[in-house]
């Protein structure tokens, strides 16, 4: 038996075992309220980590559900261009250095709201990108 055919029956065998069959709705909601919050205070390494698994446990079982994930993500754009530009310019820190533009420093993004725009935006992605897995579930329950 070669190790793909393992890997492919295992993969099978965890997806069967949290089918959505078996979950309480409650447990759900439950379960992606936990979810938010752990997402909502992880670092920039744990939200890099949670979206490559998340993107990869998709592909996976359902690469369906990417397409919704991105029509999702690609809705929400203007929202995560508007926090990235609100904690770029109103969080207090150090001012960008940009060559020529040393007289203009309290009119430049900080290095510390840029990198939170960015944290903060990249959360609430992974946050929103959970949802279509959660609405198949639901409508596969339904039926």
């Amino acid at each position: 038996m070669s190790s793909g055919l393992i890997l492919n029956d295992s993969v099978q065998q965890a997806v069967n075992l949290t089918s959505a069959d078996k979950v309480h709705p409650v447990i759900r909601i439950i379960s992606f309220l936990v979810f938010a919050g752990f997402v909502s205070l992880a670092g920039s390494g744990q939200l890099l980590t949670g979206g490559l698994l998340m993107i990869g446990l998709y592909g996976l079982t359902n690469p369906g559900y990417l397409m919704s994930a991105w029509e999702i993500t690609r809705s929400m754009r203007w929202l995560f261009l508007s926090i990235f530009i609100i904690y770029a310019w109103l969080t207090p820190g150090q001012a960008v250095a940009l060559p020529l533009m040393h007289s203009y420093e309290t009119w430049l993004p900080t290095v510390e709201g840029i990198t939170e725009g960015i944290m903060r935006a990249l959360s609430l992605m992974l946050i929103l990108i959970i949802i279509p897995g959660q609405v198949v579930i639901q409508k596969k329950t339904n039926r």
